[in-house]
């Protein structure tokens, strides 16, 4: 049993210390090693758990059983359990997963409060909380994406008439009305073309426009980069979802050539940003998709 143990919490850590590398590194040892853990850490730790019989252990058995067992599920609620973009479909297994580690876990606190003298039970009751809620979570990318249908339909028809508001000057970003955060309930669908129009007021609209037009102080180059990433996550998103690009071709150019990699005020391009931008917009989409992040 100890051997289990073991080899389920190595799993588990891979996939929590490895898992976030995955994304950046091109290391053969961590792309097979999370590979490897993540397909191996929920049958180790399920077998284990059920390999726990309380009926027929000494009271010393059930005290380090249930120790181990609220380990392992609390390394189950810490990890990211998306590994492939597929798996945001498999919301029914992931609930299959956390109603078996539920029902093992809370048999062995039941069999546990009926130890005598074990101090244990509340001790280890707020941990099974702690489990049970951050277990909870491991659904959210799933529940996310799927629930996400008005979000991107949104962004798509807002595209198609982003060109059609104004001129756009790529160097000052005055005209680019790309989306980075909006009151999602204010909106409706009209007829007869049944797009999507925010019905909010202006104000309450944030755009590419007006944190470039912003003067605070607090407003750094950095913290509108890294604005400009989270808009285009918005754009890039809506194709995983078949919605197809409306901006002009030339806008997109403009967008790029002659906005991102213009001279600076020491006449020089800073090529690095435009790849910190995109760097930080794929970290959005990750977050997203495999990470409970989005969701916390």
């Amino acid at each position: 049993m100890e051997v289990l143990v073991l080899l389920t919490a190595v799993a588990y850590l891979i996939v929590a210390t490895l898992g976030p590398q995955r994304r950046r590194s091109t290391s053969w040892f961590v792309q097979k090693g999370v590979l490897v853990a993540h397909g191996l850490s929920f049958p180790l730790g399920a077998y284990t758990i059920g390999s726990m019989r309380p009926y027929s252990a000494s009271a010393a058995e059930i005290n380090m059983y249930s120790i181990w067992a609220i380990s392992i599920f609390i390394l189950h609620g810490c990890t990211d359990t998306n590994f492939r973009l597929d798996d945001i479909k498999q919301e029914t297994r992931f609930l299959y997963r956390w109603l078996l580690y539920y029902i093992n876990v809370m048999s062995l606190l039941t069999t546990l409060s009926g130890v005598q003298n074990s101090y244990l039970y509340p001790l280890l009751l707020p941990l099974y909380l702690i489990a049970q809620q951050k277990s909870s979570f491991i659904q959210s990318p799933c529940v996310l994406s799927s629930s996400s249908w008005n979000l991107n339909k949104m962004v798509s028809d807002h595209m198609y008439e982003e060109h059609t508001r104004g001129e756009f000057v790529p160097a000052t970003m005055e005209g680019c009305h790309y989306l980075v955060d909006w009151p999602l309930s204010k909106s409706k669908l009209g007829a007869p073309s049944y797009a999507a129009h925010l019905t909010g007021h202006d104000d309450q609209v944030i755009d590419i426009e007006k944190i470039w037009l912003c003067n605070s102080m607090s407003l750094d180059q950095e913290l509108k980069d890294t604005c400009l990433s989270f808009s285009l996550f918005h754009l890039l998103r809506r194709r995983f979802f078949g919605y197809t690009f409306g901006e002009p071709k030339e806008r997109a150019h403009d967008f790029v050539f002659k906005g991102l990699l213009l001279e600076n005020e020491e006449g020089y391009t800073d090529c690095n940003r435009v790849f910190r931008v995109i760097d930080t917009e794929l970290a959005f989409m990750y977050d997203f998709f495999f990470t409970k992040s989005a969701v916390i």
